[in-house]
C-alpha cells in the first residue's frame, strides 16, 4: 500500500513539475512580463484623453484671451463642444465679451469625470477615446540598480484601438500634435520598467 502511494505521489509530482516547466516568474525580464505591465499601465489610462481648462460645464471663457493657449476652441472644431457670444461680467460693474462653451451630444458620450492624473492629482474633466494596446515588446535592457530599485529600459511599439473620429480632426492634432503619433498603425515607443514586490511595472512618469 505504502509502495503503491509512493508510485502515485511521483507520478503527481512528475505530471505537476512537466505542467510547470513553462511556468514565468512575475519577477523574470521577459517580453511577456513586460508586455502585461505596459498593458496593465495602458489599461489604467481610459484611452486618449484631454482635458478640459475648466471643472464645470458649462464654462465661459474671455473670447479676446482665447488665442492665448486655450485649446477650447480645438474642442468647438472637433464637435465636442458647442460655443456661442455671451457678456462677461468685470469689476466695478464693467463686461467684457466672453464665449460660452457648453457640451454636445457627442461631447456627452466620451466626457470622463474625476479622471486619475499625475502624482495623484484628479482631472476633473476629460474627453477621452479608444484603448491604447501593446502591440510588441521589441528589446529590453538586462536589469540593472538605479537608485535603490531595479530597473530596465523597454522599447516597444503600441497603437490606439477604436478611437473616435474627433481625435483626428485636424484642429485637435494641431492642438495636441501627440496624437498624431498615437494615431499610427504601430507607434514605437521606450518605457523604463521597475521591479517590485509584485512583479514589473511601468514608470509613469
Amino acid at each position: 500500500m505504502n509502495r503503491q502511494r509512493q508510485v502515485l505521489m511521483a507520478a503527481m509530482f512528475s505530471v505537476a513539475a512537466f505542467a510547470c516547466a513553462g511556468c514565468e516568474n512575475e519577477k523574470d525580464a521577459s517580453k511577456s512580463n513586460f508586455q502585461r505591465a505596459i498593458q496593465a499601465y495602458f489599461d489604467s489610462l481610459g484611452g486618449a484623453c484631454i482635458g478640459v481648462n475648466s471643472e464645470e460645464l458649462p464654462y465661459t471663457k474671455e473670447t479676446d484671451l482665447l488665442g492665448f493657449g486655450d485649446k477650447s476652441p480645438a474642442l468647438v472644431s472637433a464637435g465636442l463642444l458647442s460655443s456661442r457670444r455671451t457678456k462677461m461680467p468685470l469689476a466695478a460693474g464693467q463686461a467684457t465679451t466672453g464665449t460660452e462653451f457648453s457640451l454636445t451630444d457627442i461631447g456627452k458620450k466620451h466626457l470622463v469625470k474625476h479622471r486619475p492624473g499625475f502624482a495623484g492629482k484628479t482631472i476633473a474633466l476629460s474627453f477621452c477615446t479608444g484603448k491604447y494596446e501593446v502591440a510588441s515588446v521589441d528589446n529590453f535592457t538586462e536589469p540593472s540598480a538605479a537608485m535603490g530599485t531595479t530597473v530596465s529600459e523597454v522599447d516597444y511599439h503600441y497603437k490606439l484601438a477604436d478611437a473616435a473620429d474627433w481625435i483626428k480632426t485636424p484642429a485637435i492634432l494641431e492642438a495636441y500634435p501627440q496624437f498624431a503619433g498615437d494615431l499610427k498603425d504601430s507607434a514605437a515607443a521606450r518605457a523604463i520598467m521597475i521591479l517590485t514586490a509584485n512583479g514589473w511595472i511601468r514608470d509613469k512618469r
